[in-house]
């Protein structure tokens, strides 16, 4: 009896792996994501496994986009992976190869505040990866700037933490990292 629930819980984790892949593959993001969170809940000891699986598919088939010029849907995708990730070889090198391949500028001037947020933070990041710590700190400064209005939203007001952590980790110098957030929680208090 147990070993018939084992092989009937594999094959049906089975259908929902091959499902999600197709999905991604589909780009439907929407879809992925629910079929994501099926496979955690049918077998949680592996949720790690599965978010690694699902952020390298997407990382794929982002990058086969941007190959494809495709960079509007890359960049919807790309900001909600963002969101999902905290580090992740194969993303962090997405990351790079998305900037790389768009004008940030006229980028960020299409997107609204939340967004706009998020991309800053990818952004800063590109540049730490890049070794261009001056540049990633001064977009993670103009980022805490931004972070301030979400703080008052409270439909993204936990978006905004997870971007505080994120904007930290781009600011070489660990002891002016503290100081800016020293400085920016004194100023939330206001």
């Amino acid at each position: 009896m147990n070993l018939n629930f084992k092989k009937n819980k594999s094959l049906v984790q089975e259908k929902k792996l091959n499902e999600l892949g197709i999905y991604i593959s589909r780009d439907n993001y929407d879809l992925s994501i629910k079929k994501l969170k099926e496979l955690c809940i049918l077998n949680p000891f592996k949720t790690q496994i599965f978010i690694h699986l699902f952020v390298e598919a997407w990382s794929a088939k982002l990058n086969q986009m941007i190959k494809e010029k495709n960079l509007v849907v890359v960049g919807i995708r790309i900001r909600s992976l963002y969101m999902l990730v905290m580090n992740h070889k194969s993303f962090n090198l997405l990351v790079q190869n998305y900037f790389n391949n768009i004008d940030s500028e006229k980028v960020i001037n299409l997107l609204e505040h939340i967004n706009q947020t998020i991309h800053l933070a990818m952004q800063s990041q590109f540049f730490y990866m890049s070794s261009s710590f001056d540049e990633s700190e001064k977009t993670a400064i103009l980022l805490f700037k931004k972070i301030k209005k979400l703080l008052k939203s409270k439909l993204h007001s936990n978006d905004a933490w997870l971007l505080i952590r994120k904007a930290l980790k781009n600011i070489k110098d660990k002891k002016k990292a503290r100081l800016i957030l020293e400085q920016f929680l004194q100023d939330v208090k206001k």
